[in-house]
């Protein structure tokens, strides 16, 4: 009996181990992908610095022919150009200031009664208004008793030539083109100075003269305090 008992618990002992091994449990699915980040755009360039009315090199080159008509190296050129409405302010280093300006409605030309603004090379011979308060009218280059107020420099009625502010009498430089007889500069009373007419800076639009807004006059007037300025206009 214990042989029989003996004999069939080896039996099913062998057959257990004969039993093939249960299959292993199948692997979890991959995980989705995670796609990756959409690359981030590159920042827009800045914007370009607005261009001067002079390239450097055309700035310093007129600069050196100022200086070689008497202008001292450590003093302010001013650049005036009547088809941009522009005035550029340089010295030995390069570019200093710019400013929108009105040159004259009749154009470039030196004689005598045309009411246009004369070429060419001049020179600050008077400055006149220091300490004045902005908008103060000048009347034949004295002040007149008005100080126009900020409201009133933009005047609708453009025959108004107010002379504002301050007052920089040029004097030509150039015998026959805006200096002498029957084209002098200075006789012709031009002047740089503040006027009522704001809005029309950047176009053509004095009698003559070159028109500044108030503050750039006032700006123009304290860089040049001191020192020598000559103005080229073309």
């Amino acid at each position: 009996m214990r042989t029989t008992t003996t004999a069939l618990l080896a039996a099913a002992l062998l057959a257990g181990c004969s039993r093939a091994p249960a299959p292993a449990p199948a692997a979890p699915p991959p995980a989705p992908a995670i796609p990756s980040p959409a690359p981030m755009p590159e920042p827009p360039p800045p914007p370009a610095e607005p261009a001067h009315l002079l390239a450097p090199a055309e700035a310093s080159a007129l600069f050196e022919e100022a200086v070689a008509r008497g202008l001292p190296r450590g003093d302010l050129l001013l650049v005036v150009d009547s088809a941009r409405g522009l005035a550029e302010l340089v010295c030995s280093d390069g570019f200093v200031a710019e400013w929108p300006v009105s040159t004259a409605k009749a154009g470039i030309g030196s004689a005598a009664g045309s009411n246009k603004t004369p070429p060419g090379w001049h020179r600050a011979a008077e400055r006149i208004g220091r300490g004045a308060a902005p908008g103060t009218m000048f009347v034949s280059r004295r002040p007149n008793g008005r100080v126009i107020p900020p409201t009133g420099w933009r005047a609708p009625d453009p025959a108004e030539d107010a002379v504002l502010t301050r007052v920089i009498w040029l004097a030509g430089l150039e015998p026959g083109v805006n200096a002498g007889r029957g084209v002098d500069s200075h006789e012709r009373c031009i002047y740089l100075h503040g006027t009522n007419q704001e809005q029309l800076l950047g176009s053509p639009a004095s009698h003559g003269c070159v028109r500044f807004a108030n503050a750039a006059i006032e700006e123009l007037f304290d860089l040049a305090d001191g020192v020598e300025l000559y103005c080229l206009v073309r």
